[in-house]
């Protein structure tokens, strides 16, 4: 979930570009969209990719880039740059559309078996809820740092600059959330996996 809440900020993006930096409607919409589309296509492809530890690891190191990336929205936004401001918001999509599908696949999967049902829908649940109180919070956010209020074109920049980066704390958070839950799922799985039988059977075979 804290992942997902700055997809809530992605509704002020076109705002800023069109009052502070004179984007054009259509292109600032565009740049917006930029976020969801790189999510969908990071999550195709990682949909295919077969559990292994190595799934694991991803996990536990994609999150990095989404403060990372926040952090740049907010600069670009600041500096003007329209071309950063797109490839950072990319980046923050493409970043939890990586690591969506393994953490849905451990929350499932290691769920108890009576519950697994409704550990799908959950997570889906979660996604819904998550950009709605994002979106919220945003709103919350932008009336405290006056970028509702702000008409000049400095200031929206501003307020553009500190939404963003009040939004990179969430997803810093869940970088060390993510260890945690590595942990957990790592050790129930260590103590799931069968103890592999000895071949006795061959060598008293070959030995006769």
């Amino acid at each position: 979930m804290l992942l997902v809440l700055g997809v809530g900020a992605g509704s002020f993006i076109p705002y800023v570009l069109s009052v502070a930096h004179h984007t054009s409607p259509i292109v600032a919409g565009y740049v917006a969209a930029l976020s969801s589309l790189a999510w969908s296509i990071a999550a195709l492809a990682e949909v295919p990719a077969p559990p292994s530890p190595r799934a694991g690891a991803c996990w536990h190191s994609l999150p990095w880039p989404s403060p990372f990336a926040l952090f740049g929205v907010g600069w670009s936004l600041w500096a003007g740059s329209l071309a950063a401001t797109a490839a950072f918001w990319t980046l923050f999509g493409a970043g939890v559309g990586t690591v969506w599908p393994h953490l849905a696949s451990r929350l499932i999967g290691y769920s108890p078996t009576t519950e697994r049902p409704f550990a799908g829908g959950f997570v889906t649940t979660l996604q819904i809820l998550a950009g709605t109180f994002g979106a919220a919070l945003a709103g919350m956010i932008a009336n405290l740092v006056g970028l509702a209020k702000s008409t000049a074109p400095v200031d929206v920049a501003h307020g553009g600059l500190l939404l963003f980066l009040a939004f990179t704390l969430p997803p810093l958070i869940a970088v060390f959330a993510s260890a945690r839950l590595l942990r957990l799922t790592d050790g129930e799985a260590r103590v799931r996996q069968p103890v592999s039988a000895e071949p006795s059977s061959r060598s008293d075979s070959e030995m006769a």
